[in-house]
């Protein structure tokens, strides 16, 4: 009978981390608030300690120990009672570990089993977390049957945010899943019809949450497929120009023609594009950009320290109408898509 090895084992729950943790509808007991940060952790744990049963092989990588003195300088800092909430510090500190733990686990299991193998892996949960969570968001967005209340969030607002229960970070995914089925059927793991299928279901997914992303993940998806086209054979850089552009053209034409053709069908309820308007409702994040661009000059080597940049904006002559929607908090956003997009565009190389 033949075992599976610790490093599959490791695998396969290091792949149950990009699905698992965006499935659950609700926050339930006994974590009413990070629940799915605590699933995510779990499941990135277990990986990492299945890897350990068996032989760890792969030195450290380099940007690891980078952020490792990050981790370091986020304690001392939290430590030298600078920051008004140190606690944020720590908390900080702590992803940064994690952070650590997961690119440590990925260099040990593309060492043990191969970068192919574990980046179709990855690929393959992403797309499945994608495609169940762009499902759930166009049956929240037109309707939720009562049948499927413990399994789908109720939607609030006009935007769709699937299981994630928030439309930017929604879109975000499902960006991944996009790269992922690229992927995929650029490595020929997917028939074409079943991807034209999935791709038809993301966008119209993505369109749903009314995020500028939506188009801004699309162009560069494009861009990056373009920029390494060259180094191809020519059958094959054909193919990724042509993949690219099939995902850029059905975003593009479902994030604009979704909104009048729900109008048009009086289905959904009615969500219109942001547009930019002058005066008192111009957009407010670039005030804001500026704003931070100037906090950072102000400390442009130790920064104003973790959630400290709201201090620092009002010190800095915090305008009242960048409070509104909380653009200072906004701000702070990272998209952790643009993360994958690199990863991505290194394994179409």
């Amino acid at each position: 009978m033949k075992t599976i090895s610790t490093s599959t084992v490791s695998l396969l729950l290091a792949g149950c981390l990009c699905l698992l943790p965006f499935l659950v509808p609700y926050h339930q007991q006994p974590f009413l608030s990070f629940f799915p940060e605590w699933l995510a952790a779990a499941l990135g744990v277990a990986a990492a300690l299945a890897f350990l049963a068996g032989r760890a092989s792969a030195p450290l990588p380099v940007p690891a120990r980078w952020l490792i003195a990050f981790a370091l300088f986020l304690a001392v800092r939290a430590a030298s009672g600078d920051p008004a909430y140190p606690q944020l510090s720590v908390l900080a500190a702590l992803y940064v570990l994690y952070a650590v733990l997961m690119i440590w686990l990925g260099a040990q299991l593309a060492a043990a089993l191969g970068i192919r193998k574990v980046a179709t892996v990855f690929a393959a949960f992403l797309l499945a977390g994608a495609l169940a969570n762009a499902s759930a968001g166009v049956i929240q967005f037109y309707g939720r049957p009562a049948l499927l209340e413990d399994f789908i969030a109720e939607v609030h607002g006009a935007r769709a945010y699937g299981n994630i229960a928030q439309a930017n970070l929604y879109a975000d995914y499902l960006a991944l899943g996009e790269g992922a089925l690229l992927f995929l059927w650029l490595r020929r793991r997917l028939r074409s019809i079943y991807a034209l299928a999935a791709l038809a279901l993301l966008v119209l997914g993505s369109a749903l949450t009314s995020s500028r992303s939506v188009v801004l993940y699309a162009l560069s998806y494009a861009a990056l497929t373009f920029s390494i086209v060259r180094a191809r054979e020519p059958v094959e850089a054909r193919r990724m120009r042509f993949a690219a552009c099939v995902l850029a053209g059905a975003a593009f034409a479902a994030y604009f023609a979704l909104p009048w053709i729900n109008s048009a069908l009086h289905t959904g309820p009615h969500f219109d594009r942001p547009l930019p308007l002058p005066g008192e409702y111009a957009e407010p994040r670039i005030g804001a950009f500026v704003l931070a661009l100037r906090s950072f000059l102000s400390a442009p080597l130790l920064g104003t320290g973790i959630g400290g940049f709201a201090g620092s904006a009002y010190e800095q002559g915090l305008d009242a109408s960048l409070t509104r929607f909380g653009e200072v908090t906004a701000i702070s956003r990272i998209r952790p898509a643009w993360i994958w997009l690199i990863i991505a565009s290194i394994g179409l190389m």
